[in-house]
């Protein structure tokens, strides 16, 4: 059986890859979801959706389990030109209300919150492209000594 938290990092994987039109939001995001890619932006894309789950602190709870707050990076990467600012920003309100209809990701979580939003430049192989980043931390429990 998977580890909790792999469970977790599925569903936040299957809950991103549902942000398309067709769902009721603003973009198509969803059809360019990479968790931990090699290379941000593969040459066919415009843009792309990349999350990593980072650190975890875990933290006692009564009766040998054992509360952990996973943090995760949400980072979206769109070429410039291809795509505006205020598009970014639709895409980061996308991330943000896809990740909260279940804010318990089907029972795995205590509870699912939004800690950062943000938006800037940057540049990646000698192209310019434009990037928001949503970060977001899952608090869920275990029994003692599991992930």
């Amino acid at each position: 059986m998977s580890s909790v938290r792999q469970q977790i990092v599925d569903a936040v994987d299957a809950r991103l890859k549902t942000i398309k039109i067709q769902n009721g939001y603003d973009s198509d995001l969803g059809n360019s979801v990479f968790r931990w890619p090699t290379n941000f932006i593969a040459h066919d894309k415009t843009t792309a959706l990349i999350y990593r789950d980072l650190d975890a602190e875990v933290f006692d709870a009564a009766h040998n389990k054992s509360d952990h707050r996973l943090n995760f990076v949400a980072e979206i990467m769109a070429r410039l030109g291809t795509i505006t600012d205020s598009e970014i920003r639709k895409m980061l309100n996308d991330v943000s209300r896809a990740l909260g209809v279940d804010h318990t990701l089907g029972g795995l979580a205590i509870t699912l919150k939004i800690t950062a939003h943000s938006i800037n430049d940057m540049e990646q192989t000698e192209k310019i492209i434009g990037a928001g980043t949503i970060n977001f931390t899952v608090h869920y429990r275990t029994n003692q000594f599991e992930i």
